[in-house]
């Protein structure tokens, strides 16, 4: 088994870290968004709720970029960690 050198393993804990914020915002601004759904009245939207929504809607888009900046970060980490393992294999007296 080979290890996983650090430079992979920080990378991976970026990632993670970016995708862990970004489905918190994400499932913020879900619970949000459902709120508002579930208190209308008959009269329509309660006040406010147009500019609610729009906060919600840029919490929500932070989040969907924060989980793809994650995933690519991840993919990086991957082929950074196969490339410096690959390195220490060429060179055996290091």
């Amino acid at each position: 088994m080979t290890r996983v050198p650090r430079a992979g393993r920080a990378l991976d804990l970026v990632g993670l870290a970016l995708f862990l914020g970004g489905a918190l915002c994400y499932g913020y601004a879900w619970a949000g968004l459902r709120a508002i759904q579930g208190a209308r009245t008959a009269r329509g939207a309660p006040p406010g709720a147009i500019e609610e929504v729009d906060r919600l809607v840029f919490w929500s888009r932070t989040g969907a970029t924060l989980m793809t900046l994650g995933i690519a970060t991840g993919i990086v980490a991957a082929l950074v960690a196969v490339r410096l393992v690959r390195r220490a294999r060429a060179r055996p007296d290091a």
